[in-house]
């Protein structure tokens, strides 16, 4: 009897069970997500990051723009923080717009910005981490009881006005300030300044869940070191200050601080 042979045929794919094409598919989505994310880090490692100090004058004269006074920044630095990339910012200053200020309205010796990778699917910038050490601030109310911030003028009786760079800031995963100052000038009470130093602030961010630690330390002759904390969902909120309650704020500390000055002016000139 005469040898027959039977040609042989590849498994149909359609005859695969279910499970086994969904561990196929799942194994090839997996397979092309490492090597996407593989090509990401190689090329944030070899192209972006030997690039980035030559990008300092563009990047200054953009966030200008933006924020509407003169920036400046004497060097900017990269590397990792764990998987994420790390940009790291030295000597960053907004100075005055007419230029009539000798101090920078915002000082920030160190910034550290951690970068989260759920930027890309969400194509907008998203940061694990913004790290800021020893800032320096000042603010200042005006005769007309607007606030001045940074160069930014905030007029509290009105709820309009641009609130991007807040938004964005409060969608951030995690704000951490180290060792600040921040000096209040208030012009409306004509009260002298105060100065509140050593200021730590850590701000935490979960799926619109806010948490944050505030600590400074006002002047010794009106309070004693300050201490807030809150936790903030949606519109409820807590706030756990009995420093800040009893003082009343900063406003009302830079007014007890400049009627005091003016008590112990005519004291003296009694004596």
């Amino acid at each position: 009897m005469p040898f027959v042979r039977v040609p042989h045929r590849a498994p149909n794919a359609q005859a695969l069970p279910l499970p086994v094409r969904l561990l196929r598919l799942a194994g090839t989505l997996v397979l092309a997500g490492v090597v996407l994310a593989s090509m990401l880090l190689l090329g944030v490692r070899f192209v972006v990051f030997p690039r980035v100090e030559s990008w300092r004058p563009d990047i200054a004269q953009l966030l200008a723009h933006k924020i509407g006074v003169p920036v400046e920044i004497d060097g900017l630095g990269t590397g990792w923080d764990g998987w994420n990339p790390k940009l790291e910012i030295r000597g960053f200053r907004l100075r005055d717009r007419a230029g009539a200020m000798i101090r920078p309205l915002v000082d920030l010796p160190r910034v550290d910005l951690v970068i989260a990778w759920t930027s890309l699917p969400l194509f907008e910038l998203r940061l694990k981490e913004i790290y800021i050490e020893g800032p320096r601030l000042a603010v200042r109310r005006d005769r007309a009881g607007r606030i001045h911030v940074a160069g930014i003028e905030i007029d509290p009786t009105t709820a309009q006005g641009d609130t991007r760079i807040g938004d964005w800031l409060l969608r951030q995963h995690r704000i951490i300030i180290h060792d600040g100052l921040v000096a209040w000038n208030d012009d409306l009470r004509n009260a002298p300044q105060l100065v509140l130093d050593h200021v730590d602030l850590r701000l935490e961010q979960s799926f619109g869940h806010h948490r944050f630690g505030l600590t400074g330390t006002p002047p010794s002759e009106l309070a004693s070191p300050l201490d807030l904390r809150g936790d903030i969902a949606h519109a409820r909120a807590r706030l756990r200050s009995p420093r800040l309650r009893r003082r009343g704020g900063l406003a009302r500390m830079a007014a007890a601080a400049g009627a005091r000055r003016q008590r112990q002016g005519r004291a003296a000139h009694l004596v």
